[in-house]
């Protein structure tokens, strides 16, 4: 269904880009506290702190991506949409 609704959806429906912002959010902050658990908690080598930051990184980059697309994004809208709003009162 959400593959379906990407594809099928209109350039102006927010509806998308708010579950994106909320989602990435809280996926990236998630994963912070995870991330720096491994890092600072336990007593394991270099190697093996790179390792797993390797793994982590990804779950903690493309939500990160995610919300700031989304996020800019719904910038993008409110601008635009306050512009046409100050075109309609000066018409």
């Amino acid at each position: 269904f959400a593959v379906h609704y990407l594809y099928n959806r209109k350039e102006d429906d927010i509806k998308f880009t708010v579950w994106a912002l909320v989602y990435g959010v809280h996926v990236a902050s998630t994963v912070i506290p995870i991330e720096a658990t491994l890092l600072l908690e336990y007593d394991i080598s270099v190697q093996q702190r790179a390792t797993l930051m390797a793994i982590y990184a990804p779950y903690l980059i493309i939500p990160a991506m995610l919300a700031w697309w989304a996020g800019t994004t719904l910038l993008a809208l409110a601008n635009n949409a306050q512009k046409k709003k100050k075109t309609k009162k000066m018409m």
